[in-house]
């Protein structure tokens, strides 16, 4: 019966009782926003708004959380406890208690809950209980009761119960909805029963009724879609219909006693409470209707629609845009069915209704417009005003005869006397209709423009006329009827910027002129907008809450809610309403055509905006702007401490919470969000730190962060508005940052006691430090007393010693000394010798114990310091036949200190050739091991006790009463060795060897700064320099049996001479003869010739006489010295030896030749008297002779010479390359031009009967080289 009398009541309802709700078609749009990022191409099922306003979306790979901002994404995740259990989620809900319940394709129904963060599976083991892995969907009623539509059947548990009982039910689609007294509505399968609580059983309402989605409005009235068509329906009443013109497709959720229904091409808004449909257009090529999953309405009437592509939203701001049409636009006029354009394409009608073009001026740029009420009126760029009536017929008046000028018409104004007023870039022209010029008028303008620039005119309602300019700010004349009747002369007043004078223009730059409905004159600039104060004839700048609007504005309107619309060079348009002082700003992300908008161009006809831009021209609907008001404060969302986890037990809403940290957590993110999805992109949040800073600071987005807070109380205050800050309600969070523990009253305690103890033991110490101090003050006074006798006796010994040395070195210089009386000299000699350098060491001793030796650490070749210090002790071991064999590994680049290390290993060698048996062998080893050197000597002892081996570091040791020496050498090993920071070890090797060991750091990081020699201050003694280059033909003989020390001294000269190397005497006289070198360095031991011997040939040979000659030698002593410099060496240097000092003895000796040589060269003449060595003058003199004999003859050329000197050329040339930097022919040319200049001086000759005489053959070559030499030719000379 129930069956029958619903289907009998909703025929007849659908037949005959159509009442139809009131439908508002005004041909407008909605827009909405694709939110992609996270949601992009992805299958929304179910969209919910939460008791907070967040935004969620179940889909098919998890479920989804926004904030107007950004998504939070929960996904399944095997490898995290209490995640999703499942990416496919059907439906959502949430109770009273803020629990959502979530539908999933394989886990069944989960329990969410978001403060904890925590998803729970429910399931029962129970055969009638809930333990489903398929769920469809969730509905929670008003007493909290959770209902489940499952594949195993109908489940519902109550609010205060946790078990989930199963429901009888016929199989099939389950809708579910409740009535406001309570009672639950069940759609099943075409049949909608309700639920009888006290038996937990349906009821059957309807039969065979196919109703769905179900919403209950605020009558207690059902809300269903049947067969495409929407009904509400009291219980047990017919049905009424809302009837909409097309088929519906899906309905939302009922919300504020509104609804949405989307048809084929439209979405209905319908309001229950007045009964009115808005119908909207929208894109349906953005939304696919076979795409739609679900439609939901939100708290603030925003629609969300979720597909399987993912969400759209509406965007409330881009509802205002009707529509737009596609054509420049500098002028806009209103004509009842039709607008006139003008722009640089000429002038068009557009109509309303068809929206088709008509061209009416065609390639002429129209850029002022002004409609009377015999028509329209235009004007282009050249001067000509055209009047266009209702038929479009158009006259054409011309302002000027000149067709070259361009005159610019940018205004047309209308006086009350019906005079036209022209505006051009040059002055205003006064018209009549006839297109009779009466007058023009012209203005004072700015020194640096030559033109008016007037772009817009315009007569206020006090008549006067104002006249825009780009450049010469603005003119005013007022009562311009006045004018054009006679009545008055053409007087203006001119305002401008006046830099400092707030009150005058902000710019000279004026871009737009408006007049709103209160009379009100607001002048758009390139920065910002000026409102004009008649009460003081004075203008002020438009500011927003203080703040200035400085956006370069191009257009101004006012719209009937005296909203000022203002358009802008790139920022869109900007919505101002005066009264509230709030600001929308209106982009292309709204909606808007474009963000570039045209000056000038706009117009306001009482129903629709219109503003020009670069994409054409955009149609509003003023009345649709929102502006809305913000009653609410933000959520603060969440508190995250910079790169740390995130906080444990933290809510998901932090308003009026209080967050405490420990004193490490210091850089905290503050997340907020206000959930208005209206316009979320223009919100501003501003925010205060009570205890941090007190000043409103403007947030860059939706999340602010602090860095470096000090412990402490912080109030963190945040509010949000819509792009000005307003006064709004306000968020509160408590922040409270603990102190370390070192800074509590309980560690201050502790440390006032710590720090008494520690005054405590500090006196106590002071007293035991000043009785150790007065005993180590005694011990130091006598290493004071005993360093400075030490000191003192040495020096006292040194200068007897000196004056004992220096006769006896005076005596061993006389030639006929007697031999037994030398040999007794030398004796005495030697001995000095020897007890000078233990002087020295005790010298040494003495300036480690006063710590005035310090170490001078650089970066050296240590294997050639070692071979050097080696073979200065070969000649000495060769007097005992001991053999020194040496193995030196690596060390070319270390650290250390060249002294220190020379001294060790001259003592160590020393004593081991001096302790050691003839006909023995010392073994020396150097090499490396990580960071250390390790230098090992061993040798054969005579009979030394290894308990005697302790003591031969000690000062003044002797191992028995017959030792030589004092026992300082080995004593000063080891204080070097410490210094070093290294040490030194010695033992026994089977009874007849002793073993010393030197272990000794060569790292850099093993020294102090103080104890390293920069090397940019630095030349390396021990490696080559090759900063200065004397002269690369400079040959330079190296004659040394040793490789090592061959190689070495090779390497300090070979970048700067050519180097010819010999490993004997015999060897290296050879070379000498055949190359003539620059200079010889020569060892003195060497074997078949020695290097004594090989200086005496150098010598005494006229060809190498004048040749500089080095000795290096391990013989030391005077008696040595003596005899290598009486062969004629020029320096005599003992191993080892420095680099620096070998390389400026060459340099000096090359030196003093290059003296000799420019002696030589000025006078060209010889002076055997200055001649150093016998050989030399005899080379001198024969070469003297030669000239003397040959040189006036023609034939004597450089072979003559040679042949005549009894020399090869190249003995020749190098001979007097070293002498006078000459080659033969050069030297022979340079002394017949000497003679010839003597000859020119003294003798009444020709030039010519001078250059015969003198062996030239031709007079222009003497004339040439005569210049050449004398930097004059021979007859300036003469005159001279």
């Amino acid at each position: 019966m129930r069956l029958f009398l619903f289907l009998v009541v909703l025929i007849n309802y659908m037949v005959f009782s159509q009442t139809p709700a009131t439908i508002i078609d005004n041909n407008a749009s909605i827009n909405f926003t694709y939110l992609g990022k996270a949601l992009e191409n992805q299958w929304v099922s179910s969209i919910l708004e939460d008791k907070e306003g967040f935004m969620w979306f179940a889909t098919q790979n998890g479920l989804y959380k926004y904030d107007g901002y950004r998504f939070y994404a929960y996904k399944y995740n095997p490898l995290q406890l209490n995640s999703l259990p499942a990416n496919w989620v059907r439906h959502l809900s949430q109770d009273k208690d803020g629990i959502f319940w979530l539908s999933t394709l394989g886990e069944g129904l989960v329990r969410f809950d978001q403060d904890k963060n925590t998803f729970k599976r429910i399931s029962s083991n129970t055969p009638e209980g809930l333990n489903s892995t398929i769920t469809f969907s969730t509905f929670v009623t008003s007493n909290n009761a959770v209902w489940v539509d499952a594949d195993t059947g109908l489940f519902r548990k109550s609010g205060d119960d946790s078990t989930f009982i199963k429901i009888k039910r016929p199989p099939g689609k389950t809708s579910i909805s409740e009535t406001l007294d309570g009672q639950v509505i069940l759609s099943i399968d075409k049949s909608i029963y309700t639920y009888n609580p006290l038996n937990n059983t349906l009821e059957l309402l309807y039969q065979n009724a196919p109703l769905n989605q179900l919403s209950v409005n605020s009558k207690n009235k059902l809300v269903y879609n049947y067969n495409g068509m929407v009904f509400t329906q009291q219980s047990n009443q017919a049905p009424t219909p809302i009837i909409i013109p097309e088929f519906v497709h899906t309905i939302s959720n009922v919300v504020n006693d509104k609804c949405v229904f989307i048809g084929n091409k439209h979405v209905y808004k319908y309001d229950f409470k007045t009964n009115k449909t808005n119908k909207l257009r929208y894109s349906t090529e953005s939304i696919n209707l076979s795409e739609i999953n679900s439609l939901y309405l939100d708290q603030n009437d925003i629609i969300w629609i979720g597909t399987s592509k993912g969400v759209f939203k509406e965007n409330k701001a881009g509802n205002v845009f009707l529509n737009s049409i596609d054509l420049h636009a500098r002028r806009i006029l209103d004509d009842k069915d039709g607008l006139y354009i003008g722009g640089e394409n000429g002038l068009y009608y557009y109509s309303k209704a068809t929206k088709a073009l008509k061209v009416i001026i065609e390639d002429k740029s129209i850029f002022s417009l002004l409609k009377t009420k015999e028509g329209i009126w235009a004007g282009d760029m050249i001067g000509a005003v055209f009047f266009i009536p209702s038929n479009h017929n158009v006259t054409t008046y011309n302002l000027q005869d000149q067709a070259n000028k361009s005159l610019k018409l940018y205004g047309l104004a209308e006086d009350k006397n019906g005079f036209l007023w022209v505006s051009s870039w040059e002055g205003i022209y006064l018209m009549k209709k006839n297109g009779l010029i009466v007058k023009q008028y012209k203005f004072n303008k700015n020194q640096d423009e030559k033109e008016l620039k007037a772009i817009k005119i315009h007569i206020d309602r006090h008549g006067n006329l104002w006249i825009v300019t780009v450049g010469n700010g603005i003119y005013k004349v007022p009562q311009i009827a006045n004018i054009s009747s006679n009545k008055v002369a053409f007087n203006y007043k001119h305002y401008h910027h006046i830099p400092g004078d707030t009150s005058s223009l902000n710019t000279n730059t004026a871009t737009d002129l408006h007049e709103d409905s209160e009379g009100n004159i607001w002048i758009g600039s390139d920065f910002g907008i000026n409102r004009y104060l008649p009460e003081k004839d004075a203008f002020e700048i438009m500011k927003i809450k203080n703040e200035v609007f400085d956006k370069k504005v191009m257009a101004i309107e006012t719209d009937a809610n005296n909203l000022l619309w203002i358009s802008t060079i790139s920022n869109g348009i900007y919505v101002y309403n005066k009264a509230e002082e709030s600001l929308i700003n209106l982009r292309k992300t709204d909606g808007l055509l474009s963000n570039a908008c045209l000056y000038t161009s706009s117009m306001y006809n009482g129903n629709e905006l219109y503003f020009g831009t670069d994409k054409g021209i955009q149609i509003i609907n003023p009345d649709l702007i929102i502006t809305p008001k913000i009653n609410k404060a933000p959520l603060i969302t969440n508190l995250s401490v910079l790169g740390k986890k995130p906080l444990e037990n933290q809510v998901s809403i932090l308003n009026g919470k209080t967050i405490n940290l420990n004193h490490e957590q210091t850089d905290i993110f503050i997340d907020f969000s206000l959930n208005d999805y209206r316009f979320p992109e223009k919100i501003n949040y501003y925010y205060i730190l009570e205890n941090g800073h007190t000043d409103w600071r403007k947030a860059a987005a939706n999340r602010v962060n602090y860095t470096n807070l000090n412990p402490g109380n912080y109030n963190f205050l945040l509010k949000a508005s819509y792009q000005t800050e307003m006064e709004t309600p306000i968020a509160r969070l408590t922040i409270k940052i603990s102190k370390p523990w070192y800074q509590t009253t309980l560690a201050y305690v502790l440390f006032a006691l710590v720090l008494a103890l520690l005054i405590l033991l500090f006196f106590q110490l002071r007293f035991k430090q000043k009785l150790a101090s007065d005993r180590l003050k005694v011990v130091e006074d006598l290493d004071r007393v005993k360093s400075n006798l030490f000191t003192n006796i040495s020096h006292e010994l040194r200068t007897p010693l000196t004056l004992i040395s220096g006769p006896i070195e005076h005596q061993l210089s006389k030639q006929k000394l007697d031999k037994d009386d030398k040999e007794e000299l030398v004796l005495v000699k030697q001995n000095t010798d020897r007890l000078l350098n233990l002087v020295n060491q005790l010298m040494d001793l003495a300036r480690i114990d006063s710590g005035q030796l310090k170490l001078n650490v650089t970066r050296r070749n240590l294997n050639l310091l070692l071979n050097q210090s080696i073979s200065a002790f070969q000649y000495q071991a060769n007097k005992k036949n001991i053999e020194i064999r040496s193995k030196i590994y690596g060390l070319e680049e270390v650290w250390f200190d060249s002294d220190s290390i020379e001294k060790i290993v001259s003592n160590l060698l020393a004593n081991a050739v001096k302790y050691s048996k003839p006909n023995t062998i010392v073994e020396f080893e150097a090499h490396q091991e990580g960071a250390n050197l390790i230098i090992s000597i061993i040798n054969e002892s005579m009979s030394l006790e290894n308990k005697n081996l302790s003591e031969l570091f000690k000062r003044f040791y002797q191992s028995n009463a017959s030792s030589e020496g004092i026992g300082v050498g080995l004593a000063l090993v080891k204080e070097l060795v410490n210094l070093n920071k290294g040490h030194v070890i010695v033992k026994k090797i089977n009874n007849n060897k002793i073993l010393f060991k030197v272990t000794m750091p060569i790292v850099k990081n093993a020294f102090t700064n103080t104890e390293i020699k920069s090397n940019d201050t630095l030349t390396n003694n021990l490696e080559p320099d090759h900063t200065e280059v004397l002269n690369n033909d400079d040959i330079l003989l190296i004659v040394e049996d040793e490789e090592d020390i061959r190689q070495f001294v090779k390497s300090i000269f070979k970048n700067n001479y050519k180097i010819i190397e010999a490993t004997n005497g015999k060897q290296g006289l050879a070379a000498a003869l055949k190359h003539i070198p620059n200079l010889i360095i020569s060892d003195v031991m060497m074997p078949e010739m020695d290097g004594v011997a090989l200086c005496k040939h150098i010598k005494n040979n006229p060809l190498t006489s004048h040749i500089p000659f080095v000795l290096l030698t391990a013989k030391v002593g005077e008696a040595h010295e003596i005899s290598g410099l009486s062969s004629g060496a020029d320096a005599y240097i003992t191993k080892p030896f420095g680099v620096e000092k070998l390389k400026v003895r060459v340099k000096k000796l090359l030196e003093s030749r290059l003296q000799l040589q420019e002696h030589y060269s000025k006078g060209f003449r010889v002076h055997p008297k200055i001649i150093i060595t016998s050989a030399e003058t005899e080379f001198l003199n024969r070469l003297q002779d030669v000239l003397n004999k040959n040189l006036t003859h023609s034939e004597f050329t450089s072979e003559k010479f040679v042949e005549k000197m009894l020399m090869s050329r190249t003995q020749l040339h190098r001979k007097l390359k070293a002498l006078v930097n000459m080659s033969a022919s050069e030297y022979i040319r340079s002394q017949r031009l000497a003679v010839a200049k003597d000859i020119l001086t003294n003798q009444n000759v020709s030039v010519s009967e001078a250059a015969y005489s003198v062996g030239f053959n031709s007079v222009s070559y003497f004339i040439k080289c005569f210049k050449e030499t004398y930097h004059k030719t021979p007859s300036q000379f003469l005159e001279e």
